[in-house]
């Protein structure tokens, strides 16, 4: 009769759980001299922690402390309707341009019926006067260039 070989007495190499943990947190990477070197493979969780906590209590970012203090272009673009109303305007706006896009068989602006030339004229007058503005909120002019949105548009 044919003998079965027994693997029980074949033992599994035995690691424990910190030198498995030791060895995973850790990945050889090759240096430009030839010689290899540990590198960790998660972010330190203590460093991480600590980026976490500054974040939560950092000052939100408010363009508004660029402004002037008083006048009447920092009250236009401070005020509330102003910006509701702004981003109404981005709303039709990115609706008239799916419209325009399908409906208007004209490849230059000029060739395109009245209709889409006005639309297109509205939307780059009420544009212009939202970028002048803010332009002319700023107290110091130059610091518009601080604002990433102001840069944007």
């Amino acid at each position: 009769p044919e003998r079965r070989r027994s693997f029980s007495g074949l033992r599994r190499p035995t690691m424990d759980q910190f030198s498995l943990q030791a060895q995973l947190a850790f990945f050889q990477e090759e240096t430009e001299d030839g010689k290899t070197q540990m590198k960790p493979i998660f972010i330190d969780a203590a460093a991480m922690k600590q980026k976490v906590r500054e974040n939560l209590f950092k000052e939100p970012y408010d363009v508004s402390k660029y402004y002037k203090t008083t006048g009447l272009w920092r009250d236009i673009a401070t005020s509330s309707l102003f910006e509701k109303v702004t981003l109404s305007v981005i709303g039709i706006n990115a609706c008239w341009i799916g419209i325009d896009t399908d409906w208007n068989p004209a490849e230059v602006l000029m060739e395109a019926s009245p209709l889409f030339q006005i639309a297109e004229h509205l939307f780059c007058v009420y544009f212009s006067f939202e970028l002048l503005v803010r332009f002319c909120s700023f107290a110091q002019k130059r610091d518009c260039l601080r604002d990433g949105w102001f840069v944007f548009d």
